[in-house]
């Protein structure tokens, strides 16, 4: 599934693309937020909710890919993440850092504070 924060008209949604389209989630199960982040704090059953709106799609509640503008998927994150590969680690360990995983490192930066989490 390909999930996006769209803009239509002036609807601002998250949607999911299902063939050529884009499915607006909370016009098909209001249950939905409106938000991505909202969205993946329900976790497994926002993805279950969204199987369910995919199993019944109707053409009210879709937009042609051409008909919406794509915005960030997380418009105002709480937490910048980086992911660089393993060039990065191996100059992280060379630096006295831990690297993490051998084949990528994540970083995370509070978005207000600026610290390393």
């Amino acid at each position: 599934m390909k999930f996006v924060t769209a803009h239509a008209g002036s609807d601002v949604f998250v949607g999911v693309v299902h063939e050529q389209s884009v499915v607006h989630l909370s016009k098909a199960d209001e249950t939905i937020p409106n938000t991505m982040i909202e969205c993946l704090e329900l976790g497994e059953s926002f993805i279950e909710k969204v199987e369910r709106v995919l199993g019944r799609v109707r053409p009210e509640w879709t937009y042609e890919l051409d008909d919406v503008q794509l915005l960030a998927p997380i418009p105002r994150p709480t937490k910048n993440i980086f992911l660089y590969r393993e060039k990065l680690c191996r100059s992280c360990a060379r630096n006295g850092r831990r690297s993490g995983s051998r084949k990528y490192h994540c970083i995370f930066e509070s978005a207000d504070d600026g610290h390393w989490a």
